[in-house]
This record gives C-alpha cells, structure tokens and sequence, in this order.
C-alpha cells in the first residue's frame, strides 16, 4: 500500500471506468490470509473504520472531484 496514492491517481484520471475495491481509499489493511482458503480474499477483509488514513481519503475525494468535473476523463474524448 505504499504507492496507493500514486495507483489511485493513475487510475482515477485514466479514461474509462473505475472501480475501487472497499478500504482503499481510506488505507484498509489486508486480512491474514492464511485462514482463507484463497489467498486473495486478504483483499476482502472487513472495514476498518476506527483506522482510516484521512491523507488517503482526501486524495480519493480530490481526484474523484476532478474525475466529476472533467467528463473528458471517463470518456476519453
């Protein structure tokens, strides 16, 4: 998660849709994943609201402003 504000910044100002997975914009740690099954449920771990990074957060909620704003970036043209 050490690059989750460079990751969200390429994503969200790319043309196209965006998806982002529950957590991520407020730092959400990964599960211990050596009690699932799949190792990618790590990714699905519950909600940590008592933890939330308000510096990640805000860049979220900036760059989905600007996302908003600019039709042209979900569109492409």
């Amino acid at each position: 998660m050490d690059n989750m504000v460079d990751c969200a910044t390429t994503l969200l100002l790319a043309p196209g849709v965006a998806q982002i997975f529950y957590g991520d914009e407020t730092g959400r740690g990964l599960s211990d994943a050596r009690y699932n099954v799949d190792s990618a449920q790590a990714f699905r771990s519950d909600m940590d609201w008592k933890n939330i990074n308000p510096d990640y957060l805000c860049h979220f909620r900036r760059l989905g402003k600007i996302r908003r704003e600019n039709p042209v970036i979900s569109t492409g043209r």
